[in-house]
């Protein structure tokens, strides 16, 4: 029953796919249940925590820490895993594979004992936005241990709430989405009509505030929220560096354009 739950989360999550940046770093808490997936073995409930640092939005590395609780007539048992490992995010969906260690403890009728294990992950899920910095997790793992010189095979789901903080990553697939700007604002500190984008003085750059439709902004891939720091190699910091940036451009009939958190890129305009 649990195996299926996985493969249709996993085959809801894929049909879903579309393009979104992340915030620089995530954290997730919510309930989690593990299952054991060998025969007579129960599950057991309890909580999962987690933090994510986005390098962009595809590649992000996960810390991960769970912790559960059983206790039935005069037994009581506790299991912890503590991992971490890369992340592979695609649109809400998200791949990973971590490795560590695990934890646990029982005790019955004044006896107790514990021990350590390997522990490892493999598994993904799926994240729906609710508001700004602040989306809903699903996720299905396989867990795997070995305590006793055994291997032991379970199966964990959590959800949960996961909350951002810092700038949105950059996207790295060049589908992004635009808002024109119903009022253009003239030429200067706050807009660059031969690229197509307002904005305002940002760290390291211009940041960009909207697209406009149809321009050369729009049609290699810029968005609100990234910083353009170069073009062509000289820096710009505001609407007019990028005019005189641009102007002098126009006879390379491309442009190169470095934005902050990815790599630099050229363009044909």
């Amino acid at each position: 029953m649990r195996v299926k739950l996985f493969v249709l989360l996993f085959l809801f999550s894929t049909s879903c796919l579309y393009g979104q940046d992340r915030p620089k770093v995530e954290v997730f808490g919510g309930y989690s249940y593990l299952h054991g997936l060998s025969s007579g073995s129960g599950g057991i409930n309890g909580a999962e925590g987690a933090a994510s640092w986005n390098f962009n939005d595809r590649f992000a590395a996960d810390f991960d820490v769970s912790g559960y609780h059983e206790s039935t007539g005069g037994a009581s048992g506790n299991s912890y895993f503590y991992l971490a490992g890369p992340r592979l995010n695609y649109g809400p969906v998200f791949v990973h594979g971590l490795v560590g260690g695990a934890y646990s403890n029982a005790s019955a009728f004044g006896l107790s004992a514990s021990e350590n294990s390997l522990g490892a992950a493999l598994g993904g899920g799926f994240q729906w936005k609710l508001v700004k910095n602040i989306s809903f997790r699903t996720s299905a793992d396989y867990m795997l241990t070995n305590y006793g010189s055994s291997i032991q095979n379970s199966a964990r789901v959590s959800v949960g709430l996961v909350f951002g903080f810092g700038g949105n990553t950059h996207r790295s697939n060049g589908s992004r989405s635009t808002s024109p700007t119903s009022n253009p604002v003239p030429a200067g500190d706050l807009s660059a009509p031969s690229l197509g984008v307002t904005g305002h003085p940002g760290e390291g750059g211009f940041e960009i505030v909207s697209v406009d439709q149809g321009t050369i902004a729009s049609r290699i891939g810029l968005a609100p929220g990234d910083v353009v720091m170069k073009i062509n190699g000289t820096p710009v910091s505001s609407g007019l560096d990028i005019e005189k940036a641009m102007g002098e451009s126009n006879s390379k009939g491309s442009l190169d354009y470095l934005i902050q958190g990815n790599w630099a890129a050229q363009k044909s305009f």
